[in-house]
């Protein structure tokens, strides 16, 4: 089971709260450094993470995931935003009511996601304080929170903010704070941002985490919260994760651009395996047009690993899993829950797998499986590789002691043990399952 203890230090609680984002996408630092010093007098440091229930999630979840446990490493309290109405209105084409079944869907999903990450069960129920009150009034524990954005609309005071937001912005604001390319000529996308930046007033959070694609909407937040006397709140980004096409990778694009969190082993491995094909026929093709060229293939594809959604997916989620693991922040499947009397209403707790194996040397992040055939015929023989790096990867990539084709053979494998304890979760969810029957019909 993942240990969280808190760290001692404001130094060590910044680095947790920081790490593998670029500096660039760290903004307010200095806030969240004073709230920290003021934590004795209010509550525990809060972070919003707001999610829109499109298409089915994917892997590239795992990314923000990943950083809100460690959020909770620092004693952060993890606010998870689900989006219903902002989503309703974004997309002018499903009914409310699909909204809600596909909210559902996202919040069991979101939920496994955690448990499995953390390694004991966490509660679903919204228990959050909110309103224009005193904030001081109360304290919380560091800990995850949902919370349904349709429930602040009814909220008084709610809709007045509303109005004072849009009497003081320009549409020309909006239209730059977000893509506006999936319906950009109705009126309804254009009320999400302001939606979305009331909630850190109303929510009472220190900053929004979010991924890059959200920086036109922390932008939008920081210029008008503070024209209505609100504080202006710290934001964090993280990177996002190519599809497997090269582009960023999005639940609303199709299917066979991105693996799903629930795709089964068959898709998973069919999905890996026509993604490195066309890399490779990419970076091939690249290479004949290039004017005196000395690469190869295989050296087009690892130096496009930022456009690569296999090797990013190794990069940014599987290695830093491993990392976490080591420092006792993620589960792993050979934990053992601790013995204790209380009741866990009996329900089995899902590990993070490991993507190293029990020979493997301390520090390594990922082992390479290569099945050899035995000379002479006979039965195949397998070697096992161990990278303490994604670059001790590349650079045995780079001088061809490890192929490519393994490596994407032993990263499909990892996605694969990465979504069973999801899919499994799913199968013993009938609320989930039903969810994703009247949120999805079409794919059904």
């Amino acid at each position: 089971m993942a240990t969280t203890q808190t760290p001692k230090t404001t130094a060590e609680r910044l680095d947790l709260i920081t790490r593998r984002i670029p500096t660039q996408d760290v903004w307010g630092l200095d806030l969240i450094k004073e709230r920290m010093d003021n934590e004795s007098k209010l509550r525990t440091l809060r972070t919003l993470w707001a999610t829109s229930p499109t298409g089915r999630p994917h892997v590239g979840y795992f990314i923000p995931l990943l950083k809100m446990v460690e959020f909770l490493a620092a004693d952060v309290e993890v606010v998870i935003y689900l989006l219903d109405v902002y989503s309703f209105l974004d997309n002018v084409k499903y009914p409310m009511e699909q909204v809600l079944h596909r909210m559902e869907y996202y919040k069991y999903t979101v939920h496994a996601m955690f448990e499995m990450l953390l390694g004991r069960p966490i509660s679903s129920n919204i228990d959050l304080h909110v309103g224009k009150k005193d904030t001081r009034s109360y304290a919380t524990s560091a800990g995850v929170k949902f919370f349904q954005e349709s429930t602040l609309h009814f909220m008084d005071g709610f809709i007045k903010d509303q109005w004072r937001l849009w009497a003081v912005t320009p549409q020309q604001a909006v239209r730059e704070s977000w893509d506006r390319a999936y319906n950009p000529d109705m009126l309804s996308p254009m009320l999400c941002p302001g939606l979305q930046s009331l909630a850190e007033e109303w929510l009472h959070v220190d900053f929004q985490f979010g991924g890059t694609d959200q920086r036109g909407l922390f932008t939008y937040a920081e210029r008008f919260l503070p024209q209505l006397g609100y504080s202006r709140r710290a934001h964090l980004m993280n990177p996002m994760l190519p599809n497997l096409f090269g582009d960023k990778m999005s639940s609303s694009h199709p299917p066979n651009t991105k693996i799903r969190l629930l795709d089964d082993e068959a898709t998973v491995k069919d999905k890996v395996a026509k993604a490195h094909e066309r890399s490779v026929a990419a970076a091939a093709a690249a290479d004949n047009t290039t004017e005196n060229s000395n690469g190869t293939s295989d050296d087009l594809v690892i130096e496009k690993d930022n456009e690569n959604g296999i090797l990013a997916t190794l990069r940014d989620i599987l290695i830093p899993i491993s990392q976490l693991q080591d420092e006792g922040i993620v589960s792993s499947q050979i934990a053992t829950c601790p013995e204790s009397n209380e009741s866990v209403d009996e329900k089995k707790i899902s590990f993070c797998p490991r993507f190293t194996t029990p020979d493997a040397p301390k520090g390594s992040v990922f082992t390479v499986t290569i099945n050899k055939t035995a000379d002479g015929g006979g039965e195949e023989e397998k070697k096992r590789v161990h990278f303490k790096s994604f670059e001790e990867i590349q650079s045995a990539l780079q001088d061809k002691t490890l192929d490519m084709d393994v490596l994407v053979q032993n990263i499909a494998d990892a996605i694969d043990s990465l979504m069973r304890p999801l899919r499994e979760a799913y199968e013993t969810n009938e609320d989930w399952q039903k969810a994703d029957r009247l949120g999805y019909p079409e794919e059904s």
